[in-house]
């Protein structure tokens, strides 16, 4: 029998992924595509540095500023009601700038989590948003392993993912054409 010792009247749950379909229209994804043209590519990392073996893409950051601050908001506010809907997490900031990633022929990013070290273990919620139609590559699938097998997010160009930093997941390798997504992370308090 259980004893709720401190009564808890939401609805969580942490062991799944909340998606908005239809999350940005074709003109605002342009909008961020030509802000991207005036950014340079890096090469991407994890958190002990450079590893193509695990992953393998080009990034490009979108800081804060006047001409972005409205796709901040934008998810900013899809975060709030995800989070509200399910995860139930204590957010209150976001650390990093968002991250545009391109991934060609033969690129990957290999199971990992969202957690690192330092300021990086309190991310509690990850965002995904797919900026191309999945007809544009071939493998590139985005799955999350939190049951006994893997599971595929079936995304849309301009779908916004949500789920817990904690998930286990990847991006598989992209076999033909080029996959662009966006990522963002949100932290709070710590788990308690």
């Amino acid at each position: 029998m259980n004893r709720y010792i401190f009564p808890n009247d939401k609805q969580t749950n942490q062991t799944t992924y909340y998606w908005f379909k239809n999350g940005f229209n074709e003109e605002e994804i342009q909008k961020i595509k030509t802000y991207l043209d005036d950014i340079d590519f890096q090469e991407s990392t994890v958190f002990s540095g450079s590893n193509k073996n695990v992953r393998d893409s080009r990034i490009k950051w979108i800081d804060c500023n006047t001409d972005t601050e409205w796709l901040y908001e934008k998810l900013y506010g899809y975060a709030k009601e995800a989070n509200d809907k399910i995860f139930n997490f204590k957010l209150y900031y976001s650390k990093d700038s968002i991250q545009y990633s391109n991934y060609r022929e033969n690129g990957k990013y290999d199971w990992h989590i969202d957690i690192g070290e330092n300021e990086n273990n309190l991310r509690k919620l990850s965002c995904s948003v797919l900026l191309n139609d999945p007809d544009d590559f071939e493998g590139g699938d985005f799955e999350y392993w939190i049951k006994s097998t893997p599971e595929k997010v079936p995304l849309e160009k301009g779908s916004i993912l949500f789920f817990p930093s904690f998930f286990l997941h990847r991006v598989r390798e992209i076999y033909k054409g080029e996959r662009e997504s966006l990522v963002l992370w949100i932290g709070g308090d710590s788990y308690q």
